[in-house]
């Protein structure tokens, strides 16, 4: 064997390793630009690798499933499937993008959710999970406080299969929404969908919708800009409102980052560090 070339390979391994905790948003050093991150849907059909590296994401989280009321109507990717995308948004010889994992679970069917974030999470390289709890969906309204107690449950299953991070991507404003959010509150982080493509809520939305999911009781919050159906103008007064000290933004999604005009506003788009930090 020769110990040289192992030696040698080792290096570059630990040295790719470091790369990517490095730029990974579980990672944030408080003071630093903010990472950036990309929502991807079903359908990617095109490799966006070079695309995604040049709009200067730090990161993507990957669509693996949606819920809907009938069994037929779980679509997902298992793991296999997903390890073939990340290796082609993750080629040899570039800088690596931190890889997250996203998907659409429905309260009757939750218990069927876990297996399927157990092997997304266990065998592939993701650094976490963000379950999409949608309003209709989730409503304390239509299900009653009872749905506290399956979100609950929903959670503390999820705990028991892997110790990841898990986030929830949700309205905007928590504040506005009838949500389990006693229970969602027991997640890592929280993700609101600060989406306003005809700034019909005014400034400072953003920083409302940061401040709703603190007061639920989110330590970490990373905010979510809306590019569907968003013209560039709009999308740049976006990032205008941005609030200091965000760690990580993410943008949703990419089909509508695709279009040139928009493209270039992300690219451009920069954080600013905390000014407590500022030397």
């Amino acid at each position: 064997m020769n110990w040289q070339r192992v030696a040698v390979g080792a290096t570059v391994g630990l040295l790719a390793l470091w790369a990517f905790r490095k730029r990974s948003p579980t990672n944030v050093v408080p003071g630093a630009t903010y990472s950036k991150g990309v929502f991807i849907e079903f359908g990617l059909y095109a490799d966006p690798a070079e695309e995604l590296r040049r709009a200067g994401f730090d990161f993507v989280i990957i669509q693996t499933a949606v819920q809907k009321k009938s069994k037929e109507d779980f679509i997902w990717r298992n793991s296999g499937k997903l390890n073939n995308l990340i290796r082609r948004l993750n080629p040899p010889g570039v800088r690596p993008l931190g890889i997250w994992l996203w998907g659409w679970p429905i309260p009757s069917r939750y218990k069927e959710y876990v297996p399927h974030v157990e092997d997304v999470l266990e065998n592939t390289p993701a650094a976490g999970y963000v379950l999409n709890i949608e309003a209709k969906a989730w409503s304390l309204k239509k299900f009653g406080p009872q749905l506290e107690t399956v979100a609950d449950d929903f959670i503390t299953k999820l705990r028991a299969v892997t110790d990841k991070p898990l986030y929830v991507s949700s309205h905007g404003r928590a504040d506005y929404a009838p949500l389990p959010w006693k229970a969602l509150s027991r997640l890592d982080g929280g993700m609101p969908q600060a989406y306003d493509s005809k700034n019909q809520y005014g400034d400072p939305f953003i920083e409302k919708c940061i401040r709703s999911y603190q007061e639920k009781g989110f330590k970490t919050v990373w905010p979510t800009l809306g590019a569907v159906k968003t013209d560039a103008k709009r999308m740049e007064e976006q990032l205008g409102q941005l609030p200091p000290c965000v760690d990580a933004l993410t943008w949703w999604t990419w089909t509508s980052i695709g279009r040139s005009d928009n493209r270039k506003i992300v690219t451009a788009g920069a954080g600013d560090p905390c000014p407590q930090h500022v030397a």
